[in-house]
């Protein structure tokens, strides 16, 4: 089995004002929720 990743766009719909951010992911077809890393959490 391989690692799959993908390009995903993280943005705030609540803060229109904070720029969008582009980040790769790995992708888990099991997973229910999705992680995100606090360093990008952040911006």
């Amino acid at each position: 089995m391989g690692q799959i990743f993908a390009n995903i766009l993280l943005s705030n719909p609540a803060k229109t004002e904070l720029e969008p951010i582009e980040t790769a992911s790995l992708v888990d077809t099991g997973a229910l929720f999705l992680y995100i890393p606090k360093h990008l959490a952040i911006r």
